[in-house]
């Protein structure tokens, strides 16, 4: 081969050299730095999901009663490489926890703040029971006077066990014309939620702390107890009538339309509250 063509060709080799260094040199930076965008995308996931995560646990135990209406927003900051995710959740409390022993929307400053109770949560699993019509009325079966305005159900359960072991949910009015009382197996309190208008004419032996949910207007003969029991009754959009009271029964009635208990009613201790309407907002902290 000539000495000219030696000349050409070697230059020629130095250069594609080079560009193939160069090529194979941006190929290794995209794909670290490919890696390292996936890593940092994995870790900022991951410490977004934890910060949610705990964020959502912090506001779930942080949030008990008695608390205030309005938005209760605990946060929190997760680090994971170096990937760090604040999040803040926020909790709109619906209405408010009363620390009133009795409370109706004519008793509170702003009628908005009487609570929201979620009874939803409540109705998801309801007891069987033997349901009929219940045709348009001012007064249930029993002949107790309803609330015009209050809610009440197309059809009633009139039929129930006189033992309520735990809790008895029903879709509709519960009338009741037996005594019934509570027991418990596994559960701190009894239940007894109705989406309509309960009327127990008849009255509850109580052998358990009791939580009484109803949409609609609630009528109670007598709440008995041999010992020390806790008894919270709540009225979403009616009337509570409760005429005797008999035993150590630590009483807290919330009714919108208005509250009539027992004269000489003492109040003790009760820390039986129910689960409020909320919303979960979630936003991203500064």
């Amino acid at each position: 081969m000539r000495q000219k063509d030696l000349g050409f060709i070697f230059p020629s080799l130095i250069l594609t050299l080079a560009i193939f260094s160069i090529l194979v040199a941006t190929i290794y930076d995209l794909t670290s730095s490919h890696t390292f965008l996936v890593r940092d995308t994995i870790h900022s996931d991951r410490a977004e999901l934890e910060a949610e995560h705990s964020a959502i646990k912090s506001s779930e135990t942080s949030a008990s009663p008695p608390i205030p209406a309005g938005l209760f927003c605990p946060s929190a900051t997760i680090a994971i490489g170096e990937q760090s995710i604040s999040r803040s959740f926020c909790l709109k409390i619906g209405g408010m926890i009363p620390i009133a022993p009795f409370v109706s929307e004519s008793s509170l400053p702003d009628p908005n703040e009487f609570p929201l109770i979620d009874i939803e949560n409540y109705l998801e699993s309801p007891t069987p029971c033997s349901l009929i019509p219940f045709p348009p009325s001012d007064t249930s079966t029993s002949g107790f006077d309803l609330t015009p305005s209050a809610h009440r159900a197309a059809f009633s359960c009139t039929l129930a066990p006189a033992i309520i072991i735990d809790n008895f949910i029903t879709e509709a009015n519960l009338e009741l014309g037996y005594n019934v009382s509570t027991q418990l197996s596994a559960q701190p309190h009894a239940q007894i939620v109705a989406a309509g208008f309960i009327d127990l004419p008849q009255g509850i032996s109580l052998q358990s702390d009791l939580l009484i949910i109803a949409g609609g207007d609630i009528r109670i003969a007598s709440l008995s107890a041999p010992y020390p029991v806790q008894v919270s009754v709540i009225s979403l959009s009616g009337f509570i009538k409760i005429d005797n009271l008999n035993g150590p029964v630590a009483l807290r009635t919330w009714g919108r339309s208005g509250v009539a208990l027992p004269a000489g009613l003492s109040f003790g201790d009760n820390a039986l509250y129910p689960k409020l309407l909320k919303s979960i907002y979630l936003g991203r902290m500064p």
